[in-house]
């Protein structure tokens, strides 16, 4: 019988090693944005500059010309694209061919800006509001101009409407450089000022502070004997400088003052005529 082996013992088996754990990776650094490269300069040119022109000649050819066709205004340019080619035009005319200038206008009333289209309208093309208010007073010329030229007496009516002298004139008290604050109601001011004063013929006078956006142009008094009696004529003009609401507020204002004026010249002429002696028949 055969023998059989003996089993060998195995090898006991080695304990893996263990895994080592793998290193985190690095995040990658974000990449700078590259830097804008600068334009070169421009290589100046080493060629040599070209003679220079005499004094002279550039006297001669900066000269203005003494003929020159007026240019064409076209009627869909701006007011004040128009003026610049209207005094452009001026400019290059000679002397001879301008037309003769227009007479001055009284201080008073305003000077109208060259650059206006018509006499009633203002620099920037705003229509100038006129207003003009005549009333006959059967009085002599003397006591109508005694009255009306009294500031405090005159301005005054039963809706609130009062007068003060706040500034003496040079020669009277209401006359040539006198300040008087006219107040209608509580929210409206007017300081006015005395430019002309003419006895018994006209005065003059100028808004030069007001509570509303008005810019006045001068207004004028002026009394002229007519018969047995006195005939007043008072006109003033002004604007209101207002984008899109200016034309209908001068419209407004234009009435307003109409019916303010009149109503003052109405009561003065009630008063004077009343005391007025009654002629012997």
């Amino acid at each position: 019988m055969s023998r059989r082996r003996p089993r060998l013992s195995r090898r006991p088996r080695l304990s893996r090693r263990p895994r080592l754990s793998r290193r985190p990776r690095l995040s990658r650094r974000p990449r700078l944005s590259r830097r804008p490269r600068l334009s070169r300069r421009p290589r100046l040119s080493r060629r040599r500059p070209t003679e220079v022109e005499p004094l002279s000649a550039l006297r001669l050819s900066r000269r203005r010309p003494t003929e020159v066709e007026p240019p064409t205004i076209a009627p869909w340019l701006s007011s004040a694209t128009r003026c610049r080619h209207i005094q452009q035009e001026r400019i290059l005319k000679p002397t001879s061919e301008l037309p003769a200038p227009p007479p001055p206008t009284p201080p008073s009333l305003g000077r109208p800006c060259p650059r206006a289209r018509s006499a009633r309208s203002s620099c920037d093309g705003r229509r100038m509001q006129e207003v003009h208010v005549n009333v006959y007073i059967h009085a002599p010329v003397e006591r109508v101009f005694d009255a009306v030229a009294d500031h405090e007496r005159f301005l005054r009516s039963g809706d609130g409407t009062h007068t003060k002298v706040v500034r003496p004139g040079l020669t009277e008290h209401n006359g040539l450089g006198a300040l008087r604050e006219v107040r209608v109601g509580k929210r409206i001011r007017y300081v006015e000022e005395i430019t002309a004063f003419e006895r018994p013929s006209s005065f003059d006078y100028q808004i030069v502070e007001s509570t509303q956006p008005l810019r006045h142009q001068g207004s004028r008094l002026r009394f002229t004997p007519r018969g047995e009696g006195t005939e007043i004529d008072w006109t003033s003009r002004f604007d209101i400088p207002l984008p899109l609401v200016g034309k209908p507020l001068g419209s407004l204002a234009r009435r307003m003052f109409i019916a303010a004026f009149t109503e003052l010249l109405l009561a003065e002429k009630a008063r004077l005529e009343a005391s007025q002696p009654a002629r012997a028949t």
